[in-house]
């Protein structure tokens, strides 16, 4: 081993280092280990919180997967009870108590102590929250069943009242009514209101039923029923109410009061029984009614078979006068018998006439615009014509079937598409439309058993729509008929100018020329078939001459006895029309040539 010499150059020994570098080492290793410590405190800290945390969540989880059950077993136990119209309310709460105690069960199995300790006072609530839900819907129930009950005991009551046949039975029944409405305003069911009005009602109901007995069976007093038109026996009530007004017939009420004649209840009940003697005197109308339209249709439809195959039937005629219509009824029926035979025998028949055209029209109008809203209605407006000798005899059915068929499909907004497309077309080819709607109405209500009325309508409606305007407005509502067929809506028909299915100018582009060329050819032959008429005109050289030996015999002059008074002539360019009317003007009475002049007349007014 060599050990070192000194070096006398060296000054001294260094090794680098400072003298407190181990002391300095040693505390910064005392850091870090502190550090450490502190880091794994501060992780531990950490990791609790995170675990409880996360603990609370999981118990939260279960809590709120547990509150769902619950709501949902709630929920459905309501919906089932509700859905079933369950009245079996003595065994929902048994049903709900095994129900909760089932969850329970289940849920201490799946959650630890504390999870359940903490959720208990939540399923509590739970169920007792459904209990009371359940509480009021038994309630609910048993108020709706004790309101069915009260309600079926008022009918029961007023039933019992109307059985009656005795003074102490109404007694009787009216005092159990009583009681049973005390026990239930007692109870609270009734309130103060109700039970006065219901205690009203059943009293004035129980005193009207005791004052009938007791004015035909106590006072010595007669009331024989009155017969319905049906042949049953029905109360009668007007004489009930003049019994009622006799101040020697002693009325009582239920609770034993004597009613003086002037008293409020009985002047009460004497209205009631004049109210209900105008209520049966409107529905024996109604019932008649209804009867007669029943043997009036079954004549008409005899007088129209009648009509179609040309041969009388003198039965029918006997059927008429034996029946029990109406006097005014059977002579319309009788007129319509002769026009029947009338038709047979003649060329031309009275359905093809200008007045049987529009009556025709506006039938047609009266179906397809609504007018006829009720099938009685529309049989009486046909019955109406028909027996005026203004349909066809074999259209007559077919009335009847698209009345019926209107009515099932009746739409405003087609109607007044309907109706204003009519006036339209009619005004557009040249006919008149004033008046459209009011004639319709009239038409709808006329009566054909008042000639008056019924000849004033057609006189008034008579010459608006020429023949050739009836066949465009036929043409017109059966191009309705077939678009409706083919599924066309009637707004493009009719309201939408610019659809390929529009039918109002295609109607108008064809009926208007020939409707002017129509009304000159008509003019023209009236002329020549009027004048031909050797015993009222003369075509003698001199246009147009009235018979001088007619003119003559007539009270035209103010002196009568003047008859060397030449018939006036036809002026320098006067029409047919001013000349007849001129004429027609200065006559006053003679019976023939007035008749003659204003059958003349109508063809150019």
């Amino acid at each position: 081993m060599k050990i070192p010499r000194y070096n006398q150059s060296v000054s001294g020994i260094n090794s680098g280092r400072s003298l407190s570098t181990g002391t300095q080492g040693t505390a910064a290793i005392a850091q870090a280990g502190a550090s450490a410590v502190q880091a794994i405190a501060s992780y531990a800290q950490s990791k609790i919180k995170l675990d409880a945390r996360m603990r609370d969540l999981e118990i939260q989880t279960k809590h709120e997967d547990a509150n769902n059950v619950t709501l949902t077993k709630e929920s459905d136990l309501l919906f089932d009870i509700d859905s079933n119209m369950r009245t079996d309310y003595n065994n929902w709460e048994t049903e709900w108590k095994k129900t909760m105690d089932g969850l329970a069960t289940e849920r201490k199995k799946t959650m630890d102590d504390y999870e359940w300790k903490t959720y208990k006072q939540q399923h509590d609530l739970d169920y007792t929250n459904g209990l009371q839900k359940l509480r009021g819907r038994t309630v609910k129930i048993k108020l709706k069943e004790a309101e069915r009950s009260y309600g079926q005991s008022k009918v029961d009551f007023e039933k019992k009242i109307n059985n009656a046949t005795s003074v102490a039975e109404i007694t009787t029944i009216f005092a159990t009514q009583k009681t049973s409405m005390d026990s239930k305003q007692t109870l609270g069911f009734l309130g103060v209101e109700a039970y006065q009005t219901d205690m009203g009602n059943a009293m004035a109901l129980a005193n009207q039923k005791m004052a009938f007995l007791q004015i035909t069976k106590h006072n010595g007093l007669s009331i024989p029923p009155v017969k319905r038109p049906t042949g049953e026996d029905a109360t009668n009530w007007e004489e009930l109410a003049k019994a009622a007004e006799n101040e020697d017939v002693t009325i009582s009420t239920v609770d034993g009061r004597k009613l003086d004649v002037n008293s409020p209840e009985r002047q009460a009940l004497i209205k009631y029984y004049r109210d209900k003697d105008t209520a049966q005197d409107a529905f024996f109308k109604q019932e008649k009614e209804k009867i007669n339209l029943v043997e009036e249709k079954k004549i008409t439809d005899g007088i129209v078979g009648m009509t179609i195959s040309g041969v009388p039937n003198p039965a029918l005629l006997e059927q008429i006068q034996k029946s029990t219509l109406e006097p005014a009824t059977k002579r319309t029926l009788e007129n319509a018998y002769s026009t029947a035979i009338s038709n047979a025998s003649s060329k031309t028949k009275s359905w093809n006439t200008q007045e049987g055209y529009t009556a025709q029209i506006y039938l047609d109008s009266l179906i397809y615009t609504g007018a006829i809203d009720s099938k009685e209605e529309g049989q009486k407006v046909v019955m109406s014509l028909a027996m005026k000798g203004l349909l066809d005899p074999d259209k007559v059915a077919s009335y009847y079937e698209r009345i019926d068929k209107n009515i099932r499909g009746r739409n405003d907004y087609r109607n007044n598409l309907v109706k204003d497309g009519i006036r339209t077309l009619v005004t557009e080819i040249g006919g008149q439309t004033a008046g459209f709607d009011a004639d319709m109405v009239d038409l709808r209500t006329l009566d054909a058993n008042d000639p008056e009325s019924f000849n004033a309508l057609m006189s008034k409606i008579n010459g608006k729509w020429t023949i050739e305007t009836k066949r465009a407005v036929e043409n017109f509502y059966e191009l309705l008929r077939e678009g409706e067929k083919n599924g066309y809506s009637y707004n493009n028909m009719l309201g939408n100018a610019n659809s390929s299915n529009y039918i109002l100018n295609d109607l108008v582009t064809s009926y208007k020329d020939q409707t002017v060329k129509a009304k000159g050819t008509q003019l023209q032959s009236d002329i020549d078939e009027y004048i031909a008429q050797p015993d009222i005109f003369k075509n003698n050289g001199f246009s147009y001459r009235i018979d001088a030996e007619k003119w003559a015999g007539s009270s035209i002059r103010t002196d009568p006895t003047s008859v060397d008074v030449e018939v006036p002539a036809v002026k320098e360019n006067e029409s047919i029309a001013d000349y007849i009317k001129r004429v027609d003007a200065l006559q006053t009475t003679d019976a023939d040539t007035d008749a003659s002049l204003s059958l003349y007349r109508g063809m150019y007014n």
